[in-house]
């Protein structure tokens, strides 16, 4: 799926507010996870950090196979878009 997205395509105000997103989401799903455990005072505050840090890769197994789903597409006779 990364590799089907031009890049030349993207000017530096885009890339930069794609960045900010990303950032913002990662922020907020740290700070999410770490509010959910924090208050019932059962884990240490590293722990706290350490599911917060363990929470921020969420999408990965989606990642991996997102592209086997586009190759699926493509060779069959469709379109990547």
């Amino acid at each position: 799926v990364g590799a089907a997205v031009s890049i030349d395509s993207f000017t530096p105000g885009v890339m930069g507010n794609g960045i900010a997103i990303l950032m913002l989401g990662g922020l907020a799903r740290f700070s999410a996870a770490v509010a959910s455990v924090w208050p019932g005072g059962r884990l240490a505050p590293k722990e706290c950090l350490f599911v917060g840090l363990a929470w921020i890769p969420k999408a990965t197994v989606q990642a991996a196979l997102g592209a086997a789903a586009l190759d699926e597409v493509t060779d069959s006779g469709g379109s990547a878009e």
